[in-house]
């Protein structure tokens, strides 16, 4: 008699054993139906687009690798070399992707069968008053076993194909984040540097003016001597001498402080400063934007590649939580030696196995895989809105970049053109002074309108080499391109 016709006197139990399994499919799909994912951007939308904004920018092209060869500065070279070597921020971003990477090799070991060697003895005393009758109750034996034990999860659904793929993309972004470090830090040395050559600029006008000031207040001494001017001209050109140099002596604090940052930056010591010579940068003959933005952006910028492969990784784990709702299918397998003697352990005789596969149908949890994917779900969509942001940033800061430079040499034209005209002001007041015709307070504020437009003059060669750095930034830095670092397969 066959096990199936014990249940015979059941009504039609193979029709009710096909009812069961398809209220089980109908639950199973219920209990995993879930909204699919918003899709990644492929390429910028219209809305990034901001060629009218920069439409007369001039022509340029991607930066190189060593972007910073382009100012012609030797010791700014040096300077990016050694920071981008001892900076303790570029030892923690490699020591990132070292840890992704050992969590994406704890991620992929479930892909693999564990295999276990497992030896033991043991010495058991069964109980006079257990379920063993004498003579095995009351009596003591030896269990010895050895055995190799085979476990495997078969990924039927997925679920850890696709964690190890959210891994490898997050180790790709780990790499990439390497970049924008590196970027970050090479840009935030050669801002500094322009910075400190801008603060040497004003230096050097503030001395010239205390030449100019002092050889006014030798001259004003000698027209109160000879009784053409009175005490108060007198007065005023000696207040104008201390009034400039404590101008100066604010400008070397600058001085100090940006050689201190810059020894910060390559992660040196104060000291580091005091070795660097003054600043030589020149302006790149050309800063302009290279024809194919902002669709380029996206495999040349690290920061948004980083976002990209994080959103990519997101909805790797999405997937992984979906196919958790699915049953699990383990494969486990054991084979050795299993005696109660120690004579007979390595006899053939006390050989074992077993092998077969489990099933597990996850069908009530408390509503812990549901809130998993739901947590998955909203995480992707948060990377996804970081990646869009990010494309938003980037076109924001080339379009910011290109309008100040832009900006700057409209300025530098209208005010070499004030330049030439308060320098001729100026003589003609102080010929005009020396002369006696006119007075000291026409010559200090011809000198003033002078110095204003030098000082404008420096800051706008600043300004002008600060915005072709963050274009530099805004467009890259110089990021060769990697396909492998976006198409990343587990």
């Amino acid at each position: 008699m066959t096990l199936l016709s014990q249940f015979a006197f059941l009504p039609d139990a193979r029709r009710l054993g096909s009812v069961v399994a398809g209220s089980l499919l109908l639950l199973l799909a219920a209990c995993t139906a879930h909204a699919p994912l918003k899709a990644l951007p492929e390429k910028p939308a219209d809305s990034l687009a901001f060629t009218r904004t920069v439409g007369n920018a001039t022509q340029g092209q991607w930066p190189e690798r060593e972007w910073w060869n382009v100012y012609g500065d030797a010791q700014l070279a040096s300077l990016i070399k050694e920071g981008l070597a001892a900076n303790p921020d570029m030892d923690a971003a490699l020591a990132r992707i070292q840890a992704a990477d050992a969590r994406a090799a704890g991620v992929r070991a479930p892909l693999i069968p564990t295999i276990e060697a497992n030896v033991g003895s043991q010495r058991t005393l069964f109980s006079e008053n257990g379920f063993l009758p004498p003579p095995i109750g009351g009596s003591t034996i030896w269990q010895n076993k050895a055995s190799l034990d085979l476990r495997w999860e078969i990924d039927f659904w997925g679920k850890h194909k696709s964690a190890l793929a959210g891994a490898l993309r997050d180790t790709a972004a780990a790499s990439i984040d390497k970049e924008s470090a590196e970027l970050a830090l090479s840009t935030s040395i050669a801002r500094r540097y322009v910075e400190w050559q801008r603060i040497e600029e004003q230096l050097d006008l503030g001395k010239a003016l205390v030449k100019q000031r002092e050889s006014l207040l030798g001259l004003t001494q000698k027209r109160v001597t000879a009784g053409l001017d009175s005490n108060v001209q007198l007065r005023t050109a000696e207040a104008a001498v201390p009034d400039t140099r404590a101008d100066i002596a604010a400008l070397e604090t600058q001085a100090a402080i940006a050689r201190i940052e810059l020894a910060a930056l390559v992660g040196a010591g104060p000291d580091r400063g005091l070795d660097l010579a003054r600043p030589t940068l020149k302006a790149p003959a050309s800063a302009g934007s290279p024809t194919v933005i902002p669709a380029d952006l996206l495999a040349r910028r690290p920061d948004v590649i980083a976002r990209r492969l994080r959103a990519e990784a997101a909805a790797s784990r999405a997937d992984g939580a979906q196919a958790d709702f699915y049953p699990n299918i383990n494969l486990a397998a054991a084979v050795g030696l299993d005696s109660k003697t120690f004579g007979d352990w390595i006899d053939m005789g006390s050989k074992f196995y077993n092998v077969g596969p489990a099933l597990n149908l996850p069908l009530f949890g408390g509503g812990r895989r549901r809130a998993t994917l739901n947590l998955r779900t909203a995480e992707y969509d948060e990377a996804v809105a970081m990646y869009r942001q990010s494309l938003v940033g980037a076109t924001r800061d080339v379009a910011t970049a290109l309008t100040d430079l832009r900006s700057v040499d409209n300025e530098q034209r209208d005010v070499m053109l004030a330049v030439t005209a308060q320098s001729q002001s100026y003589d003609l007041a102080r010929r005009r002074y020396e002369g006696g015709l006119g007075t000291m307070t026409d010559v200090l504020m011809a000198e003033g309108s002078l110095l204003n437009q030098r000082r404008r003059i420096a800051d706008l060669n600043a300004r002008r080499l600060d915005a072709s750095v963050r274009l530099v930034a805004a467009l890259g830095g110089g990021l060769p391109l990697n396909p492998s670092l976006t198409a990343v397969q587990p």
